[in-house]
C-alpha cells in the first residue's frame, strides 16, 4: 500500500508539470503510454529535475521491493534476505523519534521511506503551483504598473494641453 501511495503521488507531481493535462490518461494509463510504468515515471521525473539522484534511488528501491512482493512465487516478508537488503537502502529515511510497535527494521525503513517520499513528492507538485502563482502575481503587478503608467501619461498629456495662462491661476 505504501508503494501505491508513492506512485500515485509521483503521477500527481508529473501531471502538475504538463502544459496540457487533457491527455494525461493516455500518458499514464494507456498500455503504450510513455509513463505507464513506475520505472518510466521515476526516470522522467528525475530528468525533468523534479528531484535529485538520492530521491530517484530511493524510489527505485521502493519499486524493486514492490516488484519482489508482487512477482514472488513463494511467500515473502520484509525479513526475507533479498527484501531486507533492499530495505537497508532506505534506512536514511527512518524517523528515529517515531514509536515502533514490534515492527522489524526492514519494514520500518520501507514504511518511513514511503511516507517521506510521499511528502517530498507532494512538495514537488506544489512547487509548480507556487511558481505559477508567482508568475501570475508578477504579471498582475506589471499590468497594474502599465495601467498606472498609461494613466500618468494621459494625465501628463492632458496637463500639457492646458493653456499657459490657466496654469498660473490659483
Amino acid at each position: 500500500m505504501g508503494c501505491a501511495l508513492v506512485e500515485n503521488t509521483l503521477v500527481g507531481a508529473l501531471i502538475t508539470c504538463l502544459e496540457d493535462a487533457s491527455d494525461a490518461a493516455k500518458l499514464f494509463d494507456d498500455e503504450r503510454g510513455p509513463f505507464k510504468s513506475f520505472y518510466a515515471q521515476i526516470v522522467a521525473a528525475k530528468a525533468m529535475g523534479l528531484f535529485d539522484a538520492k530521491i530517484a534511488s530511493a524510489l527505485h528501491a521502493v519499486r524493486q521491493i514492490r516488484n519482489e512482493f508482487a512477482h514472488a512465487i513463494l511467500s515473502l516478508e520484509f525479513e526475507t534476505e533479498s527484501i531486507a537488503k533492499m530495505c537497508i537502502k532506505l534506512k536514511s529515511f527512518e524517523n528515529k523519534d517515531a514509536h515502533h510497535e514490534k515492527v522489524s527494521p526492514p519494514r520500518r525503513y520501507f514504511e518511513h521511506a514511503c511516507y517521506e517520499l510521499t511528502c517530498e513528492l507532494i512538495r514537488v507538485g506544489t512547487r509548480k503551483f507556487e511558481k505559477d502563482i508567482t508568475i501570475m502575481k508578477q504579471r498582475i503587478a506589471l499590468e497594474e504598473y502599465q495601467s498606472r503608467s498609461n494613466a500618468l501619461s494621459g494625465l501628463s498629456h492632458f496637463l500639457n494641453t492646458i493653456p499657459a495662462s490657466l496654469k498660473g491661476r490659483d
